[in-house]
């Protein structure tokens, strides 16, 4: 039996060329070409071909239903009717979009469409990348020959913006510091740009984590050395005032604005924390900045960011080819090593070794160059858990951690996205950062408003649309803005294991106070919008786009009945899972970051963040796990002078 190609699927040929047709500035799609580009890239992947081969099947029965012969056998212009048709339907509407998707993929991530659009533009990566002294200290499972036990004052799980701090922070009062990493390490000549080559890389599932309840929210982590700081926007936000004090009345006494200054302060100097440039921002900080004017706001700014010396190339989310943004992985973790701090790459913690309740210690596996299992053994005083507030409680949980606040109060900064269609004007979108503006007037009453422009790729897979409907959003990508809103949410969500390996399950409910204030963002954004001058406003949902051209339809649209799933929700911020707390009656760590009940273990990463924060959290992460961090060391080394603040030395 002959294995089975898309390109020879008469089927999948119909469906390409219904789903792609020539628009203004796009060609019509080079099926076989297409085609066997897919047929490349899913060789070794039977399960996504089988499910390929069933929705083609299902496409073909569903229009041999209504019209009464196979899709295929149609004419062009009936197979276009159809599936525009087809789009609009609850159930069938969403299996074309799952059916769809690859294909679309495999269309728009193509270099001639990305030139077709004025988006594809060469990536500067650097002819040489410069070797450092302190990458010795990394040693890689796939590189290892054979089992290794080792000893070590602290070991941390996990690179991001908790683990990559508190390695530092240790490493810097001379303990000895190793930090495991299941993703692998990159260097900046690694991150080219190509959606195909470094979403894998760097995103954990390629980016799949979904929360789901009465809306489906995305929520996008890294799993990669620097985690999700390798691959957010790189802005830099201290913890509201009004949420330490929200701390502080939840009996977590200790986190005065006073206190806290020194460790932000430190964080702030690591990371060359700045306001972001008027070149860097684009066309759509003076969009925003006079519609949010006209509509009387008044805290309005480029964003604070940790990208010194950034040169626009609008790549954060995907690695930064100039090592400009100053993620863990440029930052913290290169510091740690330097004071004498090792990392294992490619290593998944899979055991706590312990004495009753005493954690001693850690298992964890790799696999080498050769497919070979690889075991790192280790006993340490301290263990600190910095897996993210996805992952921190999935493996607590395993390792036989029973607290009833463990995996609950995930909150997540829900975002919201409105779009404009300003056909004279060039956007930069693919010139630009991708977050680099804010307003934050209403920042107080939960709701901050920043920038929030995603690549071609994320506009054109991210909406319902379909043939020459979906050809014409996608060249319309330049003239298209983009911004955003987070909200400090209320509600809470649960974080439990999923049905497969490395995907949790994450489920969340919006309330109702919720809702109404992602209402409010999105009323406040279109009035911006057309008050600058915008020809229509875009406000995308799952199932489709409502278009505004005036403040009339859109009082009509917000007051019909509308629920989460009607609006395109996004998050990046997951909080909360393993939170501090005054007491185990009201959390699963206590106010120095100890597990209750557990001697040696630790949680520092935004799992132990104990409420949401309306502010983007990597700085208040990175500050916590500096001043957990430095507590734990006093107490490894017997130090009594607790006037000790941030390191002050060559990089503070």
């Amino acid at each position: 039996m002959e294995p089975f190609t898309l390109r020879q699927d008469p089927t999948a040929i119909a469906l390409c060329r219904a789903l792609f047709p020539a628009g203004k500035r796009l060609p019509a799609a080079d099926t076989d070409a297409l085609l066997s580009r897919m047929d490349a890239q899913l060789a070794n992947q039977t399960g996504l071909q089988r499910s390929l081969k069933a929705g083609l099947l299902w496409l073909d029965n569903r229009h041999r239903l209504v019209r009464g012969r196979a899709f295929h056998r149609a004419r062009p212009t009936q197979q276009q009717r159809f599936l525009d048709k087809l789009a609009t339907t609850p159930v069938s509407g969403k299996l074309l979009r799952l059916l769809a998707l690859p294909f679309k993929a495999a269309y728009v991530l193509d270099e001639q469409v990305e030139q077709a659009t004025g988006c594809r533009q060469p990536v500067q990566l650097p002819a040489q990348v410069e070797t450092f002294r302190w990458q010795q200290q990394i040693t890689a499972a796939r590189d290892c020959d054979e089992d290794m036990t080792l000893e070590a004052d602290v070991v941390i799980l996990g690179s991001g913006a908790g683990g990559a701090a508190a390695a530092y922070e240790l490493a810097c009062r001379g303990l000895a510091v190793v930090i495991i990493e299941e993703g692998q390490y990159y260097d900046r000549s690694h991150f080219t740009g190509k959606l195909t080559e470094v979403i894998p890389k760097l995103y954990r599932s390629w980016g799949a984590t979904v929360a789901t309840g009465n809306a489906i929210i995305p929520v996008p982590v890294g799993c990669n050395v620097g985690g999700t700081t390798t691959i957010n926007s790189g802005t830099c936000m201290r913890t509201p005032p009004s949420v330490l004090q929200r701390w502080r009345e939840q009996g977590l006494e200790a986190f005065t604005e006073q206190a806290m200054a020194p460790w932000f302060e430190g964080v702030e100097r690591m990371l060359s924390v700045q306001q972001a440039t008027t070149e860097t921002v684009g066309p759509i900080g003076d969009l925003i900045d006079r519609g949010a004017a006209a509509n009387g706001f008044l805290q309005r700014q480029p964003l604070m960011r940790n990208a010194q010396g950034c040169d626009g190339q609008g790549l954060c989310q995907f690695g930064c080819p100039t090592d400009a943004k100053q993620s863990t992985n440029v930052s913290y973790i290169p510091r740690a090593l330097e004071r004498g701090a090792f990392l294992f790459s490619g290593f998944r913690a899979e055991r706590l070794q312990r004495q009753g309740n005493r954690i001693t210690g850690v298992i964890a596996r790799g696999q080498n160059a050769d497919g070979r299992p690889i075991t790192l053994s280790l006993t340490c005083q301290q263990t600190i858990v910095a897996m993210g507030s996805l992952f921190t409680p999935l493996f607590l949980r395993q390792q036989g951690v029973r607290n009833p606040h463990l995996g609950r109060h995930l909150t997540l900064h829900p975002a919201g996205v409105v779009n404009a269609l300003f056909p004279d004007r060039d956007l930069a979108n693919s010139r630009s950062i991708p977050q680099g503006y804010g307003v934050s007037d209403w920042e107080e009453q939960g709701l901050m408003f920043e920038g929030g422009t995603i690549p071609l790729a994320g506009h054109s897979l991210l909406n319902p649309l379909v043939g020459q409907d979906w050809v014409r959003f996608t060249e319309d990508y330049p003239h298209t803005a983009y911004f955003g809103f987070m909200i400090r949410d209320t509600s809470e969500g649960r974080v439990r294991r999923g049905p497969r390996r490395g995907l949790p399950l994450i489920r969340y409910h919006m309330n109702r106070q919720d809702f109404a204030l992602f209402k409010r963002g999105i009323h406040a954004l279109a009035c911006w919008y057309l008050d600058a001058g915008a020809e229509q406003v875009l406000i995308p949902g799952l199932n489709r786009i409502v278009r505004i051209h005036n403040r009339t339809e859109l009082e009509r649209f917000l007051r019909s009945p509308l629920k989460p799933t009607d609006f395109l929700i996004s998050a990046y911020h997951p909080l909360g899972t393993a939170r501090i707390a005054a007491s185990p009656r009201d959390g699963v760590c206590d106010s120095r970051h100890r597990v209750f009940g557990y001697p040696g273990l630790s949680v520092m990463d935004g799992a132990s963040v104990p409420t949401s924060l309306g502010a983007n959290p990597q700085v208040t992460i990175m500050a916590m796990a500096s001043r957990a961090a430095n507590m734990m060391a006093r107490e490894l080394l017997n130090d009594t002078d607790s006037t000790h603040t941030p390191p002050q030395g060559e990089y503070a």
